[in-house]
């Protein structure tokens, strides 16, 4: 039983840092305009969202093995899936509003 927990707190550790990287991702994205350094801005963005993933997925295979790290990033492919879909889907019905 407490090898199955293992496996689902390692998807939900895999499920948060997806949406620490969605949020990082939506924040950069969102200060586009604001700064005139976008590149410099984009650049760090994607260095700092990739390198707690990274740390997290290597902490899981250091503590849990490959197949905790399997479950993590199911649970990161999940959640950036939902966001995905449901930020097409916000697109798509403001899109929709913009044609009427």
């Amino acid at each position: 039983m407490t090898e199955i927990l293992s496996y689902v707190a390692a998807f939900a550790v895999g499920a948060a840092a997806a949406s620490v990287f969605m949020l990082i991702l939506w924040k950069s994205i969102q200060r586009l305009g604001k700064y005139p350094h976008a590149t410099q801005q984009m650049i760090v963005g994607g260095l700092l969202r990739h390198g707690i993933v990274y740390s997290v997925f290597y902490a899981i295979v250091y503590t849990g093995g490959w197949s905790h790290l399997l479950s993590a990033l199911f649970g990161f492919v999940v959640i950036r899936s939902l966001a995905i879909v449901h930020f097409g889907q916000a697109r798509a019905q403001q899109a929709k509003r913009e044609l009427i």
